[in-house]
This record gives C-alpha cells, structure tokens and sequence, in this order.
C-alpha cells in the first residue's frame, strides 16, 4: 500500500517558506528589493481586463488525501491556528448559518456539498455561536494581510505588470511594488525573525545599511517606530518625509477617510498614505483648481 503523505514541520529541520521562497529554482529575486526596478509588461496575448491567472499545477498530485490539519504549515507563513469550532454547519430553525460560516466559505470555493444539522437556540446560544465564529473569521481575515506580500511578490517574479497585480488584488500598486519589494527582501534575509514593516522601513537604503538597521532593529528588539527613529536619525531627510506622513495620516483620520478605507488602514496604513499623497499631486499638477474652497462656505482650505 501507497505510504501516506509526510508533512514537514519546523520541528523536522526542514527549511522554512521564506528561505525555500528564497532559493526556489534558483532564481535571484533580489531585484525586487527596488520598487521601482519592476518594468516587466503582461504577455502579448493579454490584455488589460483579463480574467486573473488561475493556478498551475506543474506536477502530477495524488488527490483526496486524508492529512492531520494540524501537522499542515502554511507555504506563506500563515498562522494556522484558529479556535475550535464545529465539523459540519449548525442550522437554525429558519435554515440560517448559526455556526460552520468557514466551512461554507470553503465548500463554495471547492463547489461541494456539507453537512447539516439544524438546531433550536435562544439569545445566549446564538451570541455564544457568534462570539466563536467571529473569531475564527477575525483569525482568517487577519491572514489576508499576510498574504498580500507572497501574492505580490510571485506575481512580480512571474513576469506580471504591477497593474495587473494590483487589479487582481483589489489593492493599489503601491502596495504591490512596497509589498513585494519587503517580501523579497525578507526572502534574502531568512535569519532575522523580524515582521513585514521592520523590512519596509528600510526599503529606501542601499543593502549594507539595510543590513545593518535589521540587525540592530533584532539585536536590540526596537519596534518598528524606534527602527524608523534611528534610521531617521542617520538621515534627515527620512525624518522629514515621516513627519509629513504623519500629518497626512492625522488629516485622513480627521476627514473620516480613514473610517471609509476601512480594515484596508488597518492592515496597510502606510499604503494609503502613499496613495493618498499620490492622489493630491495628481490634484496639483492636473487640476488645481479643485483645491480652493469656495467664499461662504466656512470651511477652511
């Protein structure tokens, strides 16, 4: 009889996702550390407007296999812990989801059927549900943001248009060319256990300094707002540049957009930012006359 499957696990000795990301077929994705160096175009025979890519199987794979969930690791490292629930979608007397929402989540995404078991609840019984199913969707939704950095960065190695990245994801290029040029970088650094803005906010530096703020930054356990502190310190005019993010962060707070872009500020504060100080050069250099606020108004320009 066929063996079943091993899974490996960080306890094995096996490599982790982010240093096998790194040496993939042995590709150098090192010039993904520049936002800006990404000027590849879509295929000849794509156009804007394209479904998005679909994933490709570039092997033959036993399929149905049964495997422990619980010895799984993400390939981009995901959390994949999430509170217990329930093995199949709890009902209520009206044929609504009480409990099981993820596995109806999956089953739609695979296009099969699950089972069902219809229940009787008062008050507490469905706030106690709810209270379980809203954080095993909190969990869930909170991995989104750790996929965005992976999902920019091979669309960005398989030759993809930040465009078309971006279109794919809902998100702006802006976060595309900023997520997969710190996810890249994490790839060359697999020995620092620092997060995702530890690395972007070293982007601007040339690689031996960006070297050696990350080292600091993990030697001496800085926050992300203390690596920026000292990195602002060697170089004024970073300090500058936070301070006016800083501002325009207050004002978008302040004007409710924050509130409107929702968990997308969040879990990518920076991003709108950067969009947002794009959207007003835009403003200045093409229509300046938006700007001004009209006599009577009472408000302030």
């Amino acid at each position: 009889d066929p063996q079943p499957p091993t899974v490996a696990t960080p306890e094995s000795g096996a490599k982790s996702p982010r240093t096998r990301r790194h040496q993939r077929n042995g590709q150098d994705i090192s010039a993904l550390n520049d936002p800006a160096a990404n000027t590849a175009k879509e295929p000849a025979n794509q156009v804007p407007g394209d479904a998005p890519a679909s994933p490709t199987l570039l092997a033959s794979s036993t399929a149905n296999q049964r495997i422990d969930p619980g010895s799984l690791v993400s390939a981009f490292e995901v959390d994949l812990e999430v509170s217990a629930g329930v093995d199949h979608v709890l009902l209520d007397g009206n044929g609504h989801v009480v409990s099981g929402h993820l596995e109806v989540f999956a089953a739609r995404s695979a296009g099969r059927t699950v089972r069902s078991t219809t229940e009787t609840y008062d008050a507490a019984g469905l706030h106690a549900a709810a209270v379980i199913e809203h954080d095993q969707c909190r969990t869930v939704g909170q991995a989104a943001s750790k996929l965005v950095g992976p999902a920019a960065c091979l669309g960005v190695e398989a030759g993809r248009s930040r465009t078309a990245i971006a279109r794919d994801m809902q998100i702006s290029r802006s976060s595309v060319s900023r997520s997969a040029a710190a996810t890249a970088l994490m790839n060359q650094h697999p020995d620092l256990s620092l997060s995702k803005s530890h690395f972007e906010a070293v982007l601007p530096l040339a690689a031996p300094e960006q070297r050696r703020f990350l080292e600091a930054a993990q030697e001496r356990r800085l926050p992300v707002r203390q690596l920026e502190e000292m990195i602002a310190t060697d170089h004024p005019e970073r300090r500058r540049q936070r301070q006016e993010e800083e501002i325009l962060a207050e004002f978008m707070e302040r004007s409710g957009l924050a509130e409107r872009l929702g968990d997308q500020w969040k879990t990518d504060r920076r991003g709108c930012v950067s969009s947002e100080r794009q959207f007003l050069r835009l403003i200045l250099a093409k229509a300046s006359y938006l700007l001004p606020v009209p006599r009577g108004t009472g408000k302030a320009a």
